[in-house]
This record gives C-alpha cells, sequence and structure tokens, in this order.
C-alpha cells in the first residue's frame, strides 16, 4: 500500500483537473491512507480502478509445501492448510475495494488472464516476480509461471525476466531455463 499511496499522493498535484486516472494495482495491502489519497485525487479527476488478479489469488496455493518469507526469515507454508485462510482474506479484500468503488463512485474493472484468453488473446504477457527471484525462492517463480500457462490455454506465454534487473548473467541464465521449463513460449 505505501508503494500505491506514494504514487497517488505524488500524481496528485502534477494533474489538470479532469485528468483521466487509470489506476492499476492488485490493492493487496490497501489501507486507509490509500483510500484517503485516493478520494483526494477523485475530487478532481475522473479515476477507474482496474484490478489485477490471477488464477493463484483467486483459489490459494495448491496442496504442497512451500518456502515462503524474506531472506533472513523464511518459513514452509502449507498450501492445503493455508488455503481457507487465504480464500477468507482474499474475499474480505474484494469486498473492501468494491465498498471503496462504490463509497467513491468509482468504475471498477477485474483483470485476469483467464478473462484475456477468454476473450480471444493469442499472446499472454507475464513479468517474473523478481524479488522471489533474486532471494533464491526459485519454486515459486516457477510454480507462478506454471499457473498463468494453465490459464493461457492455447495461447502463447512471454515470460519477461526484466534482464537489466537480475544483477548477474548467471542470473539471466537461470530465469530464461526457469521460464522455459515452466512453460513459456
Amino acid at each position: 500500500a505505501d508503494t500505491l499511496h506514494a504514487a497517488l499522493t505524488t500524481l496528485r498535484p502534477l494533474l489538470q483537473p479532469g485528468s483521466l486516472v487509470l489506476v492499476l494495482s492488485d490493492f493487496s495491502a490497501l489501507d486507509e491512507r490509500t483510500e484517503a489519497a485516493l478520494a483526494a485525487l477523485t475530487a478532481h479527476s475522473d479515476c477507474r480502478l482496474l484490478a489485477l488478479t490471477d488464477p493463484l489469488e483467486r483459489s490459494g496455493l495448491p496442496p504442497g509445501l512451500y518456502r515462503a518469507g524474506l531472506p533472513g526469515r523464511l518459513g514452509w507454508l502449507d498450501g492445503e492448510r493455508s488455503r481457507d485462510a487465504w480464500l477468507e482474506k482474499w474475499a474480505a479484500r474484494q469486498q473492501r475495494l468494491d465498498a471503496l468503488a462504490r463509497r467513491l463512485g468509482l468504475p471498477l474493472t477485474r483483470l485476469d488472464t483467464g478473462d484475456a484468453v477468454a476473450a480471444g488473446a493469442d499472446e499472454i504477457d507475464m513479468v517474473i516476480d523478481r524479488g522471489a527471484f533474486l532471494s533464491g525462492r526459485y519454486g515459486t517463480v516457477f510454480d507462478e509461471v506454471v499457473e498463468v500457462k494453465d490459464a493461457c490455454g492455447e495461447a502463447h506465454l512471454k515470460v519477461i525476466i526484466e534482464t537489466g534487473e537480475l544483477e548477474t548473467y548467471d542470473n539471466v541464465r537461470r530465469a530464461s531455463i526457469l521460464a522455459m521449463a515452466a512453460g513459456a513460449d
């Protein structure tokens, strides 16, 4: 939420009255400060909320153990045991976002990989989670690519690895191999 909050507060003085603002976010950490910044922005701008989701977010982790956390604070997460709590938090986040959109009178559009394929897209682009990759959580990145590939069906999946952010040529090679092994076209 800090990043979204910072973006909204930085943007506000730069806008002309009546500007069109498309807020593209997963709204995963929506808090009161961010809601207030969005309300202030909508007072003089025409805003639209575009909420990004993916199949893994909507359904929770599949059964299995997953390494999660930050370097130095890594732990194991049981996908099956965590699913109910995840789905409860997911529903609460969606309800909060719906309530915010209603309160501010903002159009809310949900965007999902599966929707693009159903609408006839023949190629889907995704960006790897660089934070997970650079902290050595390769399994997390692999699983995300597999999930998006599954959602793509017959559509081609292009995986963007952002080579300039990966720090070393070995990391670029490792990310490329990982993406291809997970199903990138």
